[in-house]
């Protein structure tokens, strides 16, 4: 009899541990499924945020060049003397430059009224840093910092490193004065903000249907001129 009941607890046993077994199993299957999906969903957030990466990165760097600038004022186009370079890495930094050469500008050039007292700087230079950006389906929105030695605002106040928050169309290859093969219309909608942060959300619209008009604080839009010849600045 003794040893009928202990084959018999062994056997339980044995069946008690198999079935332990096929239940430890099945939560190590629950898991692995688990991970699995769970590397699988963060796999295509990563894809997600990378193509958004992409494309705020192409919008920004497909403006990159060389420009002569104008500006419309009451609907009529009129050619402006600066230069304007815009460069972009593909990390999404950069600089927005432009200078008069005709009145002796030069990038980063810091002339009589251009510091602490606000001012030109001898030739309408200006010299910003490109910080963060961001698009929508018709425009993009630029963070820039202008230099931290030089003032160019016409203003008695001293902006040196502070924020601007530029409005910028996006390039077009017709309807180009001056018979250019590719343009931007740009409007600087705020500037001496003390941070981006207040830059992003000043509350000044500009209008990107208007830019021939009214659409930049209550005037026309620049104009960014795609420039075929670069061998010289003139």
């Amino acid at each position: 009899m003794f040893k009928k009941i202990t084959l018999a607890a062994t056997l339980c046993y044995v069946v008690i541990a198999l079935g332990n077994c096929q239940n430890i199993n099945k939560t190590d299957d629950t898991d692995k499924n688990n991970a699995l999906l769970a590397a699988i969903i963060q796999t295509q957030n990563l894809n997600a945020a990378n193509a958004r990466l992409t494309t705020l990165n192409n919008s920004l760097l497909s403006i990159q060049g060389y420009y002569d600038t104008g500006f419309y004022s009451s609907g009529t186009f009129s050619s402006g003397t600066s230069k304007l370079v815009v460069s972009a890495g593909t990390n999404g930094v950069g600089s927005w430059a432009s200078a008069s050469p005709t009145t002796g500008g030069t990038f980063g050039k810091c002339g009589a009224g251009a510091t602490a007292s606000g001012g030109t700087s001898g030739g309408s230079d200006s010299f910003y840093r490109i910080t963060q950006f961001t698009n929508n389906t018709t425009t993009l929105t630029l963070i820039l910092q202008t230099s931290t030695s030089c003032d160019f605002n016409f203003t008695s106040v001293d902006n040196r490193a502070t924020y601007s928050k530029m409005i910028v169309t996006a390039l077009s290859t017709s309807g180009c004065e001056n018979s250019a093969t590719a343009c931007f219309s740009y409007c600087e909608i705020a500037s001496g903000k003390s941070s981006s942060t207040a830059a992003i959300n000043d509350t000044a619209v500009a209008d990107s249907t208007k830019t021939t008009t009214t659409g930049c604080n209550g005037f026309g839009w620049s104009r960014a001129l795609l420039r075929t010849d670069t061998t010289t600045w003139n």
